[in-house]
C-alpha cells in the first residue's frame, strides 16, 4: 500500500502550567472529529482556537490527556 498524504499531520510540543511538556502529533482522525463536531470544513480555517482544539483531540485520542473539556 502506498503512503497517502493527509495534509493535516503536524507535530506540537505542549507545555502545561506545571512546566511539564509532551509532544503530540495531530492527524486525520483529529481533523475529521473537528469537522464532525463543528459541522464545517477545516479548509481555509486557520485560527489559534482551531489549532489548539486539534491538539486537544490528538492528546485525548492518544490517551495523553484526561481533561474532559477543552
Amino acid at each position: 500500500m502506498s503512503a497517502v498524504w493527509t495534509g493535516v499531520v503536524a507535530k506540537y510540543r505542549v507545555q502545561y502550567t506545571d512546566g511539564s511538556t509532551v509532544e503530540v502529533t495531530t492527524g486525520l482522525p483529529d481533523a475529521l472529529r473537528w469537522e464532525r463536531v463543528h459541522k464545517g470544513s477545516l479548509i481555509g480555517t486557520n485560527s489559534l482556537t482551531v489549532m489548539l482544539t486539534l491538539v486537544w483531540y490528538a492528546l485525548r485520542r492518544q490517551q495523553m490527556c484526561d481533561f474532559a473539556d477543552f
